[in-house]
């Protein structure tokens, strides 16, 4: 689950781990997310990740988020969008079907549970 706590509010009450290669990569190719789920990618390092919409078919939120997964940029993302990429390193990326992310601000917080 992913809760905003600032408010509390549940972002996302399905979330899928995107822990290996094979799965970072693959991402939300050729599938889509239903209201209420989510991918989290962690890293083992901060770095400035290159996300890409190809054989994406929905519009996505994507939020990054520092190593206190407080949010340093969020981004709306549109289907076969080249590339985004946050401003500064990112610890965590949340993907939300598009809309999810609406009430976040930049320095939010996310609970991960």
């Amino acid at each position: 689950m992913i809760r905003l706590s600032r408010t509390g509010a549940v972002l996302a009450a399905r979330v899928e781990c995107c822990d290996t290669p094979w799965t970072r990569a693959r991402g939300l190719m050729f599938r889509s997310l239903t209201p209420g789920g989510a991918l989290l990618f962690s890293f083992e390092r901060p770095e400035r990740v290159l996300v890409h919409m190809l054989f994406v078919f929905q519009q996505l939120d994507l939020v990054f988020l520092d190593e206190q997964k407080r949010a340093i940029a969020i981004r709306h993302a549109f289907p076969f969008q080249p590339y985004i990429r946050p401003p500064a390193p990112a610890s965590w990326l949340v993907e939300l079907p598009a809309g999810a992310a609406r009430d976040l601000q930049i320095g939010d917080t996310l609970v991960l549970s």
